[in-house]
């Protein structure tokens, strides 16, 4: 066992020292104040030490109060991410419905709008001006063609 680094045999050493400089009379009256001394000492560092603990103990409960505050406050958020969430998906849908029957609206004014199809010949071939029949001649450049009327959709 030691005390302050030093063992039992230094402690012996300081104890015969002392006894030589200081006389047996005056040996046990200054082994009474060095007692004295280190208990009050321990008295002072016991005091500094409760000190201490005192003051942790305060900090760690303000720690755990700022820490219980961001926890409500991020359960705050995750619940207002979790509405905003619900609006977007919602808003999301109620969108996705309008563009379906917006198409669906404009799936019959397209098929109105579209010219028809011309059907195949009988041997398969595009049809064509029939047998016999006399082909226009195509408008030359200078002469005034009727326009066309614009398609209208």
């Amino acid at each position: 066992m030691e005390f302050l680094g030093i063992g039992y045999q230094e402690i012996l050493a300081i104890l015969l020292v002392a006894l030589v400089f200081l006389g047996p009379e005056r040996l046990p009256q200054v082994a009474y104040q060095l007692g004295r001394a280190v208990r009050t000492m321990q008295r002072y560092a016991r005091l500094v030490r409760d000190e201490f603990r005192e003051e942790l103990q305060m900090l760690e409960e303000e720690y755990k109060g700022i820490r219980a505050e961001m926890e409500a406050a991020r359960a705050e958020l995750r619940a207002h991410e979790a509405e905003l969430r619900a609006r977007l998906e919602e808003t999301n849908r109620e969108l996705e419905r309008v563009r379906q029957e917006a198409q669906a609206g404009l799936q019959p004014v397209a098929a109105a709008a579209s010219p028809p199809r011309p059907t195949s010949g009988v041997d398969g071939s595009p049809p064509g001006p029939t047998q016999g029949a006399a082909v226009a001649p195509a408008p030359v450049a200078g002469e005034s063609a009727k326009p066309r009327d614009p398609l209208v959709f």
